[in-house]
């Protein structure tokens, strides 16, 4: 798998930039050099910290647990709303 997204020049840019990539279009590009199942596949960009979107788990758009994990949610907290005069 490494090796696959070393040689995919655009593929690797992408990862370098943090932009998520959507799970399916790896996976079938993927299939085509090397036998793996998805599940290996979400494993390893786990493990690299490579952020994907799987839109087959809740039929939205899901990002990795991982990646989700310890992210704030913006707007939420206490904190003074800021008065404009």
């Amino acid at each position: 798998m490494r090796l696959f997204i070393k040689s995919n020049i655009e593929l690797y840019q992408r990862i370098l930039a943090y932009e998520p990539l959507l799970l399916e279009d790896i996976y079938r590009q993927l299939r085509e050099s090397c036998a793996c199942s998805k599940k290996d596949l979400m494993g390893f960009l786990d493990e690299q910290g490579i952020v994907y979107v799987n839109h087959a788990a809740d039929g939205g758009g899901s990002r990795s647990k991982k990646a989700l994990k310890g992210k704030a949610v913006a707007g939420k907290g206490k904190g003074k709303k800021a008065v404009s005069k």
